[in-house]
């Protein structure tokens, strides 16, 4: 596989470039992360740092909860489990087979999916419990840390941000596909804390988590190229 340089949302991605810069970009993102990772899993584990306001932060969200607020987030957490990710993966997939772009495919399969199972080990190492408020929605029995939905929406929002980027040249329309992944990752992170189904630290190590895994795929297998970039 040719490899693309590590996108810029503020200029096009070339077609071609030096794999070592790409694998040295990838390398350095899953290196903090991990870093990072490691750092909200010692917090939760010994409820320091970010940990020590989870507890307060989600009884302050679950107090000020309505009905219909919960009912809207459901539906994006809803959308977002597993089997709504596998599902609008399915979709993308048909449509890089049809565009031909079966190395873009298997980039997918090795971001999103392996991902997703990177984050269900990580539960079972940590084996964080539940949160757990009166009067929330029914507990769940399987552990806390980190959240599998938002793990799932931040690495396939983050796979659409590497294939749209190549795809235009125009830098508002990659800051706008940039923006809008941070914002749906963002309002998943939100719904699962509201719902009361993760801790604040929970989310963020899951958007952590997904960093590195990203990178460390990039670090590893590059990006496809692609044909000239339309300015249209």
């Amino acid at each position: 596989m040719t490899m693309g340089q590590f996108p810029d949302p503020a200029r096009p991605m070339p077609a071609a470039s030096s794999a070592s810069s790409l694998r040295t970009r990838g390398a350095m993102l899953c290196l903090l992360s991990v870093l990072a990772l490691l750092v909200l899993a010692r917090d939760a584990a010994t409820h320091q740092g970010l940990a020590r306001y989870d507890r307060a932060v989600s009884l302050l969200l679950h107090n000020a909860g309505t009905p219909l607020h919960a009912q809207l987030l459901g539906g994006v957490t809803a959308l977002h489990s597993t089997l709504g990710i596998l599902g609008m993966g399915a979709l993308l997939a048909a449509c890089l087979l049809r565009r031909g772009e079966k190395a873009w495919l298997a980039l997918w399969c090795m971001v999103v999916p392996a991902g997703m199972l990177a984050n269900l080990a990580l539960k079972h190492l940590v084996r964080r419990p539940r949160p757990s408020f009166d009067g929330a929605l029914p507990h769940l029995s399987n552990f806390s840390f980190p959240s599998g939905h938002t793990t799932g929406a931040a690495l396939f929002y983050g796979f659409l941000v590497l294939y749209g980027l190549g795809r235009t040249a125009q830098a508002p329309r990659r800051w706008l596909l940039v923006l809008a992944a941070c914002a749906m990752t963002a309002l998943v992170a939100f719904s699962r804390v509201y719902l009361g189904f993760h801790f604040p630290s929970d989310v963020a190590a899951s958007v952590v988590l997904a960093l590195a895994w990203t990178g460390g795929v990039l670090a590893i297998a590059g990006l496809p190229t692609r044909p000239a970039l339309s300015k249209a």
